[in-house]
């Protein structure tokens, strides 16, 4: 959501609307914050998520697209020791949703660990804004390896064979990330970056 609200503050800007871009960016601020305030573990170094239970860890690449709300360096950090190659987000074929050491890890079931490319431009572009540029070069030559050599292009592959599942696609967001890939759109993220939420 920080994301979408910085992405439409730019917008407002680049359209002379100056009062509605300070509210978006108002807002973007409030979220980055909230994040930090309720969702950062200091302890543990990472993001944690509501559950009607409580606050709990979930090994997953979907807490790296709000990097840039929490601590610069421990972001960093933990993006660089969760998202490497053998790990449990990184099995053999890419970024896995779900760690390989999650209870609910299960490589053919939508979210709960397959590859998306989609997500992996994501990633990819968040680790460039944070600096983590060799790691969004990885994640994107994995990328493109595993559509172009591995098993086709498919709307999402098992992370431990790289076989691709469920469709084949020829447009959508996918094909729009692989295409940016190749094009070394990651280098040049319009993601958010850390000092735009100070």
């Amino acid at each position: 959501m920080m994301n979408v609200l910085v992405c439409l503050a730019r917008l407002c800007r680049a359209a002379k609307q100056d009062t509605q871009a300070d509210s978006f960016m108002a807002s973007a601020r409030a979220v980055a914050q909230s994040t930090r305030r309720h969702l950062w573990d200091a302890e543990r170094r990472d993001l944690l998520y509501r559950y009607p239970d409580g606050l709990v860890f979930a090994n997953n690449v979907e807490r790296f697209l709000g990097a840039a709300a929490l601590p610069l360096e421990e972001m960093r950090e933990s993006m660089r020791h969760a998202l490497r190659r053998g790990g449990t987000l990184w099995p053999n074929y890419g970024l896995a949703t779900t760690g390989t050491d999650d209870p609910g890890f299960d490589p053919n079931q939508l979210w709960r660990g397959p590859i998306w490319i989609g997500t992996n431009y994501l990633v990819a572009e968040a680790a460039a804004a944070l600096g983590l540029v060799d790691l969004a070069e990885d994640i994107s030559a994995m990328t493109q390896e595993l559509v172009t050599h591995n098993s086709g292009y498919w709307e999402c592959h098992n992370p431990l064979t790289g076989r691709g599942f469920r469709t084949q696609l020829t447009m959508g967001l996918n094909a729009s990330a692989f295409l940016m890939f190749c094009l070394g759109a990651h280098r040049r993220p319009g993601w958010v970056r850390p000092e735009e939420l100070a």
